[in-house]
């Protein structure tokens, strides 16, 4: 791996920032402010953001869903392409996730998030699914938008994996609308190669390779909300078409 100035900077600025959230978190829990509370979830935001800033991340937000308010209740659902998408999507939008287990052991960070509001699931257990559907059902009764990745799995960000539909179930039962969002990270116009945590690739060989670069340019489109769909089959079929269609140029599948 190759050192150079910009990456020790960014890896110093990573640390202390890191360590800010933590002092953050504390100060927070001491004065025992729940994470759905929303100066909890401003202080989220504001961390979020700035954890964006030191990745160079140049943020574009691009609406279809003006017509429907963003107050509405909802449940999000996006494509998953890296560990980024978390802040990104957390530096402009008030979620909280639904993550996979092992997230919540990893060093400081898994702490960090759980602290944070984020939902964690045990996978290709028995009742996983029912158990992913009470957390996103708590996060809506606290006034919070939960959201999932329904690809299950990362991508390269050129293609959508199929959207799997269990999870689909919790925005039906609760009667609130599904908001697609596509997320797009873009090197001269097209899909960045260093930005997909996929593969083998280790979480530190990612981290460091982004470190390495000098600006990644990332599209955010919040696409109109699905609320008029009761089978979870098909809603998971217009989600990912709708992100398909932004994600992919051919809008293709």
């Amino acid at each position: 791996m190759i050192i150079s100035l910009r990456r020790v900077v960014k890896l110093l600025l990573l640390v202390l920032h890191l360590l800010f959230g933590l002092l953050q978190t504390l100060l927070l829990s001491l004065r025992a402010i729940p994470s759905y509370h929303p100066l909890y979830r401003r202080a989220v935001r504001r961390w979020m953001q700035q954890l964006c800033a030191i990745f160079a991340l140049q943020i574009y937000i691009q609406r279809q869903d003006v017509a429907c308010g963003s107050t509405k209740s909802r449940v999000v659902v996006a494509n998953h392409i890296s560990w980024l998408d978390i802040p990104v999507i957390a530096a402009v939008e008030n979620v909280v996730f639904l993550s996979k287990a092992e997230v919540r052991r990893w060093p400081l960070i898994g702490w960090l998030a759980a602290r944070s509001g984020t939902r964690f699931i045990a996978r290709g257990v028995q009742g996983a699914a029912m158990a992913a559907e009470r957390e996103l059902q708590q996060a809506l009764a606290e006034g919070v938008s939960p959201l999932f990745f329904p690809e299950g799995t990362t991508s390269d960000g050129k293609q959508v994996r199929r959207f799997l539909r269990p999870l689909f179930n919790s925005a039906i039962s609760a009667q609130v609308a599904v908001q697609p969002l596509a997320l797009r990270y873009l090197q001269n116009g097209r899909a960045h190669p260093t930005v997909p945590y996929i593969g083998d690739q280790t979480l530190w060989h990612n981290l460091w390779q982004l470190l390495g670069e000098p600006s990644v340019e990332v599209e955010v489109t919040l696409l109109p909300y699905i609320d008029d769909c009761r089978d979870n089959r098909e809603l998971a079929r217009r989600a990912q078409l709708a992100i398909a269609r932004v994600v992919t140029p051919d809008g293709h599948e």
